[in-house]
Protein backbone atom coordinates (compact mmCIF):
# COMPACT_ATOMS: atom_id res chain seq x y z
CA UNK A 1 0.00 0.00 0.00
CA UNK A 2 1.31 3.51 0.71
CA UNK A 3 4.60 4.57 2.29
CA UNK A 4 3.94 2.71 5.54
CA UNK A 5 6.03 -0.48 5.26
CA UNK A 6 4.04 -2.22 8.01
CA UNK A 7 0.71 -1.76 6.22
CA UNK A 8 -0.90 -4.46 4.11
CA UNK A 9 -4.27 -5.30 2.60
CA UNK A 10 -6.15 -8.58 2.43
CA UNK A 11 -9.25 -9.06 0.35
CA UNK A 12 -11.62 -11.18 2.45
CA UNK A 13 -14.45 -11.36 -0.08
CA UNK A 14 -15.69 -9.72 -3.26
CA UNK A 15 -19.08 -10.08 -4.87
CA UNK A 16 -21.13 -7.88 -7.19
CA UNK A 17 -18.77 -4.90 -6.85
CA UNK A 18 -18.69 -4.95 -3.05
CA UNK A 19 -15.43 -5.94 -1.37
CA UNK A 20 -14.71 -6.73 2.26
CA UNK A 21 -11.07 -5.95 2.97
CA UNK A 22 -8.77 -6.10 5.98
CA UNK A 23 -6.26 -3.28 6.38
CA UNK A 24 -3.38 -4.33 8.61
CA UNK A 25 -1.38 -1.43 9.99
CA UNK A 26 1.38 -2.69 12.25
CA UNK A 27 -0.37 -4.60 15.05
CA UNK A 28 -3.79 -3.08 14.32
CA UNK A 29 -6.21 -4.46 11.75
CA UNK A 30 -9.62 -3.21 10.65
CA UNK A 31 -12.15 -4.67 8.24
CA UNK A 32 -13.96 -2.45 5.73
CA UNK A 33 -16.85 -2.79 3.29
CA UNK A 34 -15.97 -1.03 0.03
CA UNK A 35 -18.44 -0.21 -2.73
CA UNK A 36 -18.68 2.18 -5.67
CA UNK A 37 -20.74 5.35 -5.40
CA UNK A 38 -21.33 8.10 -7.98
CA UNK A 39 -18.66 10.78 -8.27
CA UNK A 40 -18.50 13.83 -10.54
CA UNK A 41 -14.71 14.07 -10.90
CA UNK A 42 -13.34 10.52 -10.71
CA UNK A 43 -14.11 7.17 -9.11
CA UNK A 44 -16.22 7.36 -5.96
CA UNK A 45 -16.29 4.83 -3.14
CA UNK A 46 -18.00 4.36 0.18
CA UNK A 47 -15.75 2.67 2.74
CA UNK A 48 -17.35 1.57 6.01
CA UNK A 49 -15.59 0.00 8.96
CA UNK A 50 -17.11 -3.37 9.87
CA UNK A 51 -17.16 -3.99 13.61
CA UNK A 52 -17.16 -7.70 14.48
CA UNK A 53 -20.42 -9.55 14.00
CA UNK A 54 -22.43 -6.37 14.50
CA UNK A 55 -21.80 -5.14 10.94
CA UNK A 56 -21.05 -1.67 9.63
CA UNK A 57 -20.26 1.03 12.16
CA UNK A 58 -22.23 4.18 11.33
CA UNK A 59 -19.55 6.47 12.78
CA UNK A 60 -16.82 5.01 10.60
CA UNK A 61 -18.18 5.57 7.10
CA UNK A 62 -16.16 7.67 4.69
CA UNK A 63 -16.40 8.74 1.08
CA UNK A 64 -13.30 8.39 -1.07
CA UNK A 65 -12.77 9.96 -4.49
CA UNK A 66 -9.90 8.87 -6.70
CA UNK A 67 -9.77 11.97 -8.86
CA UNK A 68 -9.42 12.01 -12.62
CA UNK A 69 -6.96 14.88 -12.19
CA UNK A 70 -4.71 12.96 -9.75
CA UNK A 71 -6.14 14.72 -6.70
CA UNK A 72 -7.66 12.17 -4.32
CA UNK A 73 -9.85 12.91 -1.32
CA UNK A 74 -11.36 11.16 1.68
CA UNK A 75 -13.84 12.43 4.24
CA UNK A 76 -11.93 10.88 7.18
CA UNK A 77 -10.25 13.13 9.77
CA UNK A 78 -6.81 11.70 8.94
CA UNK A 79 -6.96 12.81 5.33
CA UNK A 80 -8.40 16.18 6.24
CA UNK A 81 -5.53 16.73 8.73
CA UNK A 82 -2.57 15.05 6.96
CA UNK A 83 -3.60 14.96 3.32
CA UNK A 84 -3.32 11.15 3.07
CA UNK A 85 -4.95 8.14 4.70
CA UNK A 86 -5.25 4.37 4.77
CA UNK A 87 -8.62 4.50 3.02
CA UNK A 88 -7.26 6.03 -0.20
CA UNK A 89 -4.26 3.69 -0.09
CA UNK A 90 -6.57 0.65 0.23
CA UNK A 91 -8.84 1.80 -2.62
CA UNK A 92 -5.84 2.33 -4.90
CA UNK A 93 -4.60 -1.21 -4.20
CA UNK A 94 -8.05 -2.62 -4.99
CA UNK A 95 -8.12 -0.69 -8.27
CA UNK A 96 -4.59 -1.81 -9.19
CA UNK A 97 -5.53 -5.45 -8.50
CA UNK A 98 -8.68 -5.13 -10.61
CA UNK A 99 -11.15 -5.85 -7.81
CA UNK A 100 -13.10 -2.61 -8.11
Amino acid sequence: MAANKDRSLRILSEKDGVAIVRVIDGKVSDDYRVERIPADFGKGFSITKVVGEVGPSSDAKHQVCIGNDGVDSCSCPGHVYRGHCRHIAAIKVLIQRGFI
